[in-house]
This record gives structure tokens, C-alpha cells and sequence, in this order.
């Protein structure tokens, strides 16, 4: 158990040689919401770009934000008064 959150040795060792291999190769990296498991746990996906092109990263992000709508609003959360 990590953080109160229960998880398997190999998902921990997936996620980190994942994160590892991209500092190593120096190729930014963006995580985009993309959508909900079937017990309503958020997922993302990761996008890598070529070196110093943060820019066409965003951009690629942005793009994949306006075509899916991975985004909801939290059950608990209040509505807003004018």
C-alpha cells in the first residue's frame, strides 16, 4: 500500500521504467485525460514529441482534448452562484 492506495510491484515497475526512459532520452512527454474505466477511475495517455518541440506537444494535447471528452466533473463537486 502506497500513499492509502493499494497497487502491484509490476505496475509501480511499468510506470517507472516508462517515466525513466523518457527523462533518459530527453523527449518531452504530456499526459492527457482520456476517459474512465468501467468502476469510474480516471485514465490518461501519455503523448513523447522529438526533442525541443514542446510547442507541437501542446498543440497534439490541445487537438486530442477538443475531439475526446474524457472530462467530467467530479460527483461531490458544488455548483457555482452567480
Amino acid at each position: 500500500m502506497r500513499n492509502g492506495v493499494r497497487y502491484r510491484a509490476a505496475d509501480w515497475t511499468r510506470r517507472r521504467r516508462s517515466k525513466e526512459s523518457q527523462k533518459l532520452t530527453g523527449f518531452p512527454d504530456l499526459i492527457v485525460p482520456a476517459g474512465f474505466t468501467g468502476n469510474g477511475l480516471p485514465g490518461g495517455i501519455s503523448f513523447l514529441e522529438r526533442a525541443f518541440d514542446e510547442p507541437g506537444l501542446l498543440a497534439l494535447g490541445y487537438a486530442f482534448e477538443q475531439i475526446d471528452e474524457a472530462r467530467r466533473l467530479p460527483v461531490n463537486t458544488p455548483t457555482l452562484e452567480d
